[in-house]
Protein backbone atom coordinates (compact mmCIF):
# COMPACT_ATOMS: atom_id res chain seq x y z
CA UNK A 1 0.00 0.00 0.00
CA UNK A 2 1.32 3.26 -1.09
CA UNK A 3 2.60 5.60 1.61
CA UNK A 4 2.77 8.41 -0.70
CA UNK A 5 6.69 8.22 0.08
CA UNK A 6 8.51 7.04 -3.02
CA UNK A 7 11.66 5.70 -1.25
CA UNK A 8 10.00 4.47 1.50
CA UNK A 9 7.36 2.38 -0.89
CA UNK A 10 10.29 1.05 -3.25
CA UNK A 11 11.88 -0.31 0.12
CA UNK A 12 8.71 -1.92 0.94
CA UNK A 13 8.43 -3.30 -2.86
CA UNK A 14 11.40 -4.72 -2.80
CA UNK A 15 11.31 -6.24 0.35
CA UNK A 16 8.69 -7.79 0.05
CA UNK A 17 10.04 -9.57 -3.61
CA UNK A 18 13.46 -10.10 -1.12
CA UNK A 19 11.52 -11.99 1.26
CA UNK A 20 9.42 -14.25 -1.52
CA UNK A 21 13.62 -14.90 -2.73
CA UNK A 22 14.36 -15.66 0.37
CA UNK A 23 11.29 -18.37 1.11
CA UNK A 24 12.43 -20.46 -2.58
CA UNK A 25 16.20 -20.30 -1.79
CA UNK A 26 15.11 -21.41 1.96
CA UNK A 27 13.56 -24.16 0.66
CA UNK A 28 16.10 -24.91 -2.02
CA UNK A 29 18.55 -24.94 0.89
CA UNK A 30 16.06 -27.09 2.69
CA UNK A 31 15.64 -29.48 -0.38
CA UNK A 32 19.13 -30.05 -0.77
CA UNK A 33 20.25 -30.97 2.66
CA UNK A 34 17.84 -33.55 2.95
CA UNK A 35 19.14 -35.25 -0.31
CA UNK A 36 22.82 -34.64 1.01
CA UNK A 37 21.92 -36.66 3.97
CA UNK A 38 20.11 -39.20 2.10
CA UNK A 39 23.88 -39.48 -0.51
CA UNK A 40 25.79 -39.44 2.57
CA UNK A 41 23.56 -42.67 4.12
CA UNK A 42 23.83 -43.88 1.12
CA UNK A 43 27.68 -43.73 0.32
CA UNK A 44 28.47 -44.46 4.44
CA UNK A 45 26.14 -48.08 3.39
CA UNK A 46 28.09 -48.56 0.34
CA UNK A 47 31.61 -47.92 2.18
CA UNK A 48 30.88 -50.63 4.67
CA UNK A 49 29.87 -53.28 1.74
CA UNK A 50 32.69 -52.32 0.24
CA UNK A 51 34.83 -53.15 3.74
CA UNK A 52 33.07 -56.46 4.32
CA UNK A 53 33.69 -57.84 0.72
CA UNK A 54 37.69 -56.46 1.15
CA UNK A 55 37.55 -58.96 4.05
CA UNK A 56 35.79 -61.59 1.93
CA UNK A 57 38.33 -61.18 -0.70
CA UNK A 58 41.56 -60.96 1.58
CA UNK A 59 40.18 -64.22 3.24
CA UNK A 60 39.76 -66.29 0.03
CA UNK A 61 42.91 -65.01 -1.00
CA UNK A 62 44.85 -66.26 2.07
CA UNK A 63 43.22 -69.33 2.01
CA UNK A 64 44.10 -70.03 -1.91
CA UNK A 65 47.55 -68.63 -0.83
CA UNK A 66 47.74 -71.28 1.50
CA UNK A 67 46.60 -74.12 -0.53
CA UNK A 68 49.10 -73.02 -3.33
CA UNK A 69 52.22 -72.73 -1.00
CA UNK A 70 51.13 -76.46 0.23
CA UNK A 71 50.64 -77.74 -3.41
CA UNK A 72 54.25 -75.51 -4.20
CA UNK A 73 56.05 -77.58 -1.86
CA UNK A 74 56.53 -80.36 -3.66
CA UNK A 75 53.01 -82.24 -3.01
CA UNK A 76 51.86 -81.78 -6.41
CA UNK A 77 54.39 -83.96 -7.24
CA UNK A 78 53.32 -86.59 -4.90
CA UNK A 79 50.00 -85.91 -5.82
CA UNK A 80 50.32 -87.07 -9.36
CA UNK A 81 52.06 -90.44 -8.32
CA UNK A 82 49.34 -91.19 -5.77
CA UNK A 83 46.88 -90.57 -8.67
CA UNK A 84 49.18 -92.38 -11.16
CA UNK A 85 49.64 -95.47 -8.88
CA UNK A 86 45.42 -95.54 -8.19
CA UNK A 87 44.88 -95.98 -12.02
CA UNK A 88 47.27 -98.45 -11.54
CA UNK A 89 45.48 -100.06 -9.18
CA UNK A 90 42.13 -99.97 -10.68
CA UNK A 91 43.51 -100.91 -14.32
CA UNK A 92 44.97 -104.28 -12.43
Amino acid sequence: RPTGNPEEDTRDHIYQLKQGHKKCLEFALETIVAENELLEKAVRQKHADILELKKEVDTSYQEISNELAVLNNGNIARLGKDIKAAIKKQSI
